[in-house]
């Protein structure tokens, strides 16, 4: 083999070592399991004070509107 080939084997080669090598896809697989971590915290969230949310946009809701709805109150916890 002449010089010229050895050499570009070797340039590939070592490419090749060092593109195995590097963590391409670990930033995209930890952003996913921080976003569904966040997920699940939402969900335990809304789960827990989805009451308490309901009655405060209902609220909001007839303090705007002139057809004189009935304020709800929270239930006691």
């Amino acid at each position: 083999m002449s010089y010229e080939v050895t050499c570009r084997l070797g340039n590939l080669a070592g490419r090749l070592r060092t593109g195995l090598h590097r963590p391409v896809g670990q930033a995209m697989v930890e952003y996913g399991i921080i976003l569904a971590l966040v997920s699940v915290v939402v969900i335990i969230v809304l789960i827990t004070q989805g009451t308490q949310l309901q009655h405060l946009f209902s609220n909001v809701t007839c303090s705007f509107s002139q057809s004189g709805c009935q304020v709800s109150r929270p239930l006691p916890d």
